[in-house]
């Protein structure tokens, strides 16, 4: 089944938006995101995205906006050419982001 990686969650920005472009010169951007559980839990998660939804979150969104999102997962690991120690990241790659709770939704697919 080609969905069975997809995650959807609602959460808040939590920090400004990190946009850049990738050595291939792809738009990227970089997003802080809090995932409310408990009243004694939350998680902090790193966000991705990629190409037009990335210039389009870069536009329509900023710290402190509450939203919902469709991403998959990622695993990644990096090794340091130094001290030869290997650190492993999971990524949440978007798919689709909306805004939540204003009279200006705004969806992307």
């Amino acid at each position: 089944m080609k969905d069975e990686n997809y995650w959807g969650a609602t959460g808040r920005i939590t920090r400004d938006l990190e946009y850049s472009k990738t050595k291939e010169g792809k738009a990227m951007v970089k997003i802080g995101f809090a995932l409310h559980v408990t009243d004694d839990i939350t998680y902090f998660l790193n966000l991705c995205g990629y190409d037009k939804l990335a210039e389009f979150t870069r536009d329509n969104f900023k710290k402190g906006d509450p939203i919902m999102i469709r991403a998959y997962v990622r695993n990644r690991r990096f090794e340091d050419e130094t001290s030869h120690r290997i650190t492993n990241y999971t990524d949440f790659v978007l798919q689709r982001i909306q805004l939540l709770g204003t009279y200006k939704n705004k969806f992307k697919n």
